[in-house]
């Protein structure tokens, strides 16, 4: 009788489990696998759309909007800046930016002709002409052996080639050495003629 009880016990839960099983599989809704691109399953003309729901024209618009992010991010970094810093002294203080777009940042702080920002665009020929002498110049390996003396006028000449490299910042006090250093930002302060903005005595 015990055993028959069991049993009985054993089937209904097993009854029981199958059923619920049943029911689970039954709720569950069913995976939608879309048709290959272009193939037409129900008859209609449909626009063919990747697996993520966006069109095929709407992922190269996609592709080209993100290009044109990638390469404006490329464009808009600080390639070099010449920072003057006049210290105690009647010298020129003010800093100069080369974008790696082209466009030029002069900001002019004290004793020079022209306070505040200034910003302009480069012709091709001078923004050519200037990423030309820096990237000749082996910037990373010029030697800025100086000891830093304060209260002394002293140039910061900062490089980078690319928005992924890293920023190289070089300095001299605006006499002899390094002379590599002084004659290429000489040579690039020439060629951005910011002269006309500095001169103020």
């Amino acid at each position: 009788m015990k055993n028959s009880s069991n049993f009985s016990i054993k089937n209904s839960l097993t009854v029981s489990l199958f059923a619920s099983a049943l029911f689970f599989l039954a709720s569950c809704e069913k995976e939608v696998i879309p048709a290959p691109s272009g193939i037409n399953v129900n008859g209609n003309t449909e626009k063919a759309t990747a697996s993520n729901g966006a069109s095929q024209a709407e992922q190269v618009q996609f592709a080209a909007a993100s290009d044109a992010a990638s390469q404006s991010v490329h464009k808009s970094f600080d390639m070099i800046v010449i920072d003057h810093h006049a210290a105690r002294s009647y010298g020129p203080d003010y800093s100069v930016t080369v974008r790696g777009d082209g466009y030029v940042t002069f900001e002019g702080r004290r004793n020079v002709s022209v306070l505040g920002k200034k910003v302009w665009k480069l012709d091709e020929e001078k923004f050519s002409a200037i990423k030309r002498i820096f990237e000749a110049s082996d910037f990373a390996h010029i030697e800025d052996n100086l000891s830093l003396i304060a209260g002394v006028p002293i140039v910061y000449t900062s490089y980078a080639a690319s928005a992924y490299s890293r920023q190289v910042t070089l300095f001299d006090y605006n006499k002899t050495d390094p002379a590599k250093l002084i004659f290429l930002r000489l040579k690039a302060e020439d060629i951005l003629d910011i002269y006309e903005y500095v001169s103020y005595m």
